[in-house]
Order: structure tokens, then sequence, then C-alpha cells
């Protein structure tokens, strides 16, 4: 309260007006500019004054969007191989400097256009494969691109809303003020409550280009797997995470459902997020609550080109950087760490100022997740590494590997501790470079580890990379000297305090109890299962044993039948040979007298009484058998 006090003390001495005035709208309260756009109560009070800079936004030009010609995949074929082979030239006559090749890739990626812009910003979160000027290049991959004609946007908005724009909107603005590759967005205010929104609006045609354009893409990375090249990539599964992301940034559906999940978790954070209106929403067109607040770009360029000035504004709006880092930081580690759903893409112009420290995020199209078990690895690396227990984060960091090789890992495992620990001490000095000092250096440094010894990263462990890595940018204009590591224990700190707090003690136990109840049902679902296939195979090893002993009885027996056969054969040749035919006792003599010969010469009652006992045997072995085939 003091502070506030303070504050709104600063702000009648250098006589700011913030003209902002609270009325009821349509059984909501909302905070009414001079304009009379109307704010939710979750920003009436925070919108901050504006700067000079901002009332100079870049005009938006709008041109026509023809369909693709049919050469265009030749054209891109040729664009991408000229590059290479360019590169591949500069490569042999020693030329090649890391930050041009870089800055040509960058460019390549940005003239293509399009999904390439998607590609080229997916392939910078490689920073184990890809140089620290590539990555950093590819992931400041130009948004700002040409509109499309306001008429086209108006018809794809009314075909849409299935009613015409007056009865919806009070005001509607023709000239966008921002355009990607994807889509281009409008300032409007609709008409039942007078709330200012922001309205994103799909370019036409872009899912099919994109469609298009990604089969072609699947068809190089063909190649070069047949070829065997850029197999450290991994290009088939890069490939499919990108399909994934298109698919879910050509369609508005997802951007909503992401909009209100993250609106509800968000706000245990105390950070902004934008309030869908989902009656008017589509797979073509978002529409949202706008954000009066100061986008974090916008921030970066005046910290550059005007510190003085932003400082005043600073204090006028009860705004202090390295509050707003910590800030930044923790809520991105709760996204991480404890929901286990994040803002993928923190670029800093997904972030908004407002007053009293506060800031919003917005820009959904992006929401990474973690399967439940590597979620809950990288919340024990994170917490080791907070304690300083290095070794055990190395460990639990190779857990969470797709795979390890046989050999090396004990030497991997020193490498990574070492990294860390270096890490740690680089991260208290001032003497040395922001990027050597950041969250994304360690993360760069691990991975290239990893590659070294062949140990594969996930997709889903690098959008993580990604998320603070792209927070770098904010965080080193927001807390130049910033320690992260010790950003990281203020996290933890404020995890405990919140853990000790009545609502995290029941929050600790429900969870508890869910954990719990988790264990039982895997036991049941997961481990009875296993159980029962193991008592199948007990019963199957028995049944292997039983099959077993009913061959080798049906041996015998037939062994002991042939036996007496060949016995009474033998009689017949020896005492009756007349009763054979010539031709037989030709064929047969021989062995047959080979084999009496080598019979003993016993008396015939001898011979009758040996021929009793094995037809005794046989009975018995016929008995044993049929006992047995039946369980008996």
């Amino acid at each position: 309260m003091t502070y506030r006090r303070l504050r709104n003390g600063v702000r009648a001495y250098l006589g700011v007006d913030r003209r902002v005035t609270t009325v009821a709208r349509a059984g909501e309260v909302v905070a009414l500019d001079p304009l009379g756009h109307g704010y939710s109560r979750a920003v009436a009070g925070l919108v901050p004054t504006q700067l000079p800079l901002d009332r100079q936004a870049r005009v938006i030009e709008l041109v026509d969007a023809p369909e693709p010609p049919w050469w265009r995949g030749f054209w891109l074929l040729y664009m991408i191989l000229r590059h290479f082979s360019i590169r591949r030239f500069h490569k042999l006559t020693k030329a090649l400097d890391d930050d041009d090749d870089a800055r040509r890739a960058r460019m390549l990626f940005e003239q293509l256009g399009g999904m390439w812009i998607k590609l080229g910003q997916l392939l910078s979160i490689r920073t184990d494969i890809l140089s620290d000027a590539m990555c950093r290049e590819l992931s400041s991959l130009q948004y700002q691109m040409n509109g499309f004609p306001t008429e086209v946007a108006l018809r794809v908005l009314e075909e849409d809303l299935g009613v015409p724009l007056q009865r919806v909107f009070s005001r509607f603005e023709a000239q966008p003020f921002a355009a990607a590759s994807i889509c281009q967005v409008h300032r409007a205010v609709l008409r039942d409550n007078q709330r200012a929104v922001v309205v994103k609006i799909m370019r036409p045609g872009v899912a099919g280009s994109f469609s298009r354009d990604l089969a072609l893409l699947g068809v190089i990375v063909s190649v070069l797997h047949a070829l065997g090249m850029a197999k450290a990539l991994r290009l088939r599964e890069g490939l499919k995470e990108l399909r994934t992301l298109l698919q879910e940034e050509t369609d508005y559906s997802y951007e909503l459902l992401n909009l209100k999940r993250m609106r509800k978790a968000l706000a245990r954070h105390d950070v902004i997020v934008p309030k869908p209106f989902a009656k008017l929403c589509s797979r073509r067109v978002l529409v949202m609550e706008e954000i009066p607040g100061l986008v974090m770009s916008r921030y970066i360029k005046y910290r550059r080109d005007d510190p003085d000035a932003l400082r005043r504004w600073e204090v006028q709006n009860g705004i202090e950087p390295s509050e707003i880092a910590e800030a930044l930081l923790i809520t991105t580690l709760r996204q991480i760490l404890e929901d286990n759903q994040f803002h993928g893409d923190l670029h800093p112009g997904n972030i908004m100022l407002l007053c009293d420290n506060r800031i919003a995020l917005i820009d959904f199209g992006s929401v990474g997740r973690l399967e439940v078990q590597q979620w809950q690895i990288y919340r024990q690396i994170t917490a080791s590494l907070a304690r300083e227990d290095f070794n055990r984060a190395a460990d639990y960091m190779l857990m969470m590997a797709p795979s390890v090789p046989a050999t090396g890992v004990p030497e991997m495992r020193r490498a990574l501790a070492d990294v860390m620990r270096r890490w740690q001490s680089r991260s208290g000095l001032d003497t040395i470079s922001y990027q050597e000092r950041s969250m994304g250096a360690l993360s760069a440094d691990t991975a290239r580890i990893l590659q070294k010894h062949k140990v594969p990263p996930t997709w889903s462990m690098m959008r993580i990379g990604r998320a603070l890595g792209t927070l770098d940018a904010s965080l080193q204009t927001l807390s130049p000297d910033g320690n992260f590591f010790r950003l990281l224990r203020a996290y933890f700190r404020d995890r405990s305090k919140r853990e000790r707090s009545l609502g995290g003690r029941v929050a600790a136990a429900s969870r508890a109890i869910g954990e719990v109840s988790t264990i039982v049902s895997d036991v049941k679902i997961l481990l009875a299962p296993q159980l029962r296939n193991q008592a199948f195979r007990l019963r199957g090893m028995a049944d292997t044993v039983t099959v077993v002993k009913l061959t080798l009885l049906a041996s015998l027996r037939h062994l002991a039948l042939a036996i007496l056969a060949i016995i009474a054969i033998c009689w017949l040749a020896d005492t009756h040979s007349e009763i054979f035919p010539p031709w037989l006792d030709r064929h047969v003599s021989g062995p047959l007298h080979y084999i009496d010969d080598a019979l003993p010469n016993l008396h015939t009652l001898h011979w009758l009484g040996g021929v009793a006992l094995v037809f005794f045997g046989i009975h018995l072995l016929d008995r044993a058998y049929r006992a047995m085939s039946r369980g008996g």
C-alpha cells in the first residue's frame, strides 16, 4: 500500500493523468480509456501510460495474395540448392564465416516465407547441432509481413461470424496493426459491452500453401535420409513436429483451447492472459480481449534508443525491471515444473508490461507439454541443479534421454556435471558476456555433450529449451547483470513459501492422495496383467514339460513295437524262410541274418518270456501315455 501511495504521489507530481474511468457495462466492470474502449476487471487500473515511440508503429502494407504459381516448387528447390551450393563453395575455399552463414540462412527462410519461417524457428532450438550464431539468427526470424486486403479479411470474418459486422462490432479498424505468415490482426470494439478486442484473421489459402510446402519438404527429407545425409538433425522427427505445429497454428480451435487452459492456470501466477470470446471464434477467426500494455519488443527498443525517457516511464507506472525479470522466470518455471503446460514461444513480442510490475502473455498458438514420466524427471533435474547436486542432475538428465550408449556413460556423466558446475560458477561473474551466463548457454552446452556421445535429444525437451532460450532476450534487457542461479533459487523459495501456506498444504495433500491412487491403479492395471502373464508362462512351461514326457513315452512305445516286429521277422526268416518270396529273401536276408547273429542264442521259452515282458512294458507305456494326456 505504501508503495502504491508513493507511486501515485510521483504521478501527481509529474502531472500524469491516466484518464481511466471504471464503469459497469453489461453486468461487467470495465475500465474505459479516453476513446471509450473498455477493458476487463483484470486490467482495470493496470493500463500503463503510452510512450512516444509507441505512436510510431509501422504501417502494414496491404497487398493482394495471388495463388502460388505452378512453378513455386521448382523455385523453392532452386533457392535451397543455390544456398547450399554457395555455402559449400565458401567452405571449400575456407571463406565460411559463422555469422555470415547464419545471416544468409535467415535471409533464405525469410525469402521462402510461409511454412519455411516456422521451419527456421523450429531448427533454431537445435543448439546441439547448429552454431550459436545460426540458432540466434533463426530464432529472430521476422514475423512482420505485408497484410492482405481489408475486403478479403472482412469477407472471411463475416463468413465465419454468420452475421454482418455491424451487429457484432461498434468499431472495426480496417488497417491491421500486425501481420505474420499465418494471419493479420485488427483492433475492434464489441457492440454489446464496448470491450476492446483484437481480431486475428487467418490468411486465405494458408493451410493449402503450407500443406504443399510441407509435402515438398517431406520429399527433400526422404531424399536426404536415403542418401544418409543430415541424420544428426533427425529430420523425420522434426518433420513430424513441424506437421503438428502447423496443424495447430492453422486452426484457431487449438489456440482457443490453449487460451482457456492457460488463462485459468496463469491466473494463479498473477499473470494476465487475454480472455477469448468463444462464440465469435472459428477455425479462421480468433477474437479476444485487447491487453493495453507495452510489448516487450518495444520496451527493448526504447531501452536502447532513449533509456532516460524509459526510466521516467517506469517510475510513472511502478515498474522495476529486476522484479519483472524475476516474475517472468518464476512464471515460466511454474508453467514447466508445476503445471506441465508452458508457453512455447516467449519471444519479446509475446510479453506485455503493465503497471505495478504485472505482466501479460499473448499468442498461445504454441503450448508445450511433457509426458508425465519425462516431466517428473525434469523436475528432479531442476531441483538438483538448485541444490548444486550436479552429479544427481546429470544422472536424471541421462534418464530423460531416449537411449544411452553402452560405453562411455561415466565420462559423459562427469562432463555433464562439470558443465553445470562451470555454469553455476559463471552465473555470478559480471566480467563475462550475458550469453555465457544465460540458461540458454547451459542448455546449449549440455546438448553438445549429449550429441558428442551420440545421445539423441527429444523434441519435447528442445521445446523447453526454446521457451527458456527465447526468454533470454527479455531477461538480458531487464536484468543484464542478472545471476540466473540466484533467479532459479528465487523460484524455489517462492515455491516453498506457497507450499507452506494453507492452500499449498491442501494442494500438496491432494496431490499425495492422487499419486497414491495412481500408484494403486498402476499396480492394479499394469502389474496384475504381468502377474497373470507370468502365471500363463509358468503354465506354458509346465505344458511344455508334459509334451516332452508324452513324446518320450510315445517314442519308447514305438521303439518296443519295432523291436518286437524285428524279432518276429528274424525268427520267421530263420525257421520258416520258405514263406518269403525269392525276390524279398534276396533283399532282406542279409540284414536279417546280421541282426539274428547279433541276438543272443536263447531257448524258445526264454524268447517267449522276453516277448511277454516287452508286451507288458508296451502296455504300461500305453497306460502312462493315456493317463498323462488326460491330465490325470
